[in-house]
């Protein structure tokens, strides 16, 4: 039996997530609950005046979505 690897999804993932990708056979989760500051909304990037942190704007709302797959 072969394991199966569950990604989150990412806005812009590491290249390591990108490697795992690649590499395996990867579900990417879509109906995992969101949290706040991880890699769903958020990456960093290297510019010549160093680090700079990107996020998505969240807009929270009361309704509850369900995807069809």
């Amino acid at each position: 039996m072969l394991n199966k690897i569950i990604l989150p999804s990412a806005y812009l993932g590491s290249t390591v997530y990108y490697a795992i990708i690649i590499k395996h056979k990867c579900i990417i989760e879509a109906n995992e609950n969101f949290n706040r500051r991880s890699i769903r909304n958020h990456c960093n990037i290297y510019t010549a005046n160093g680090k700079l942190k990107l996020s998505i704007p969240i807009k929270k709302t009361n309704k509850k979505k369900n995807y069809k797959h």
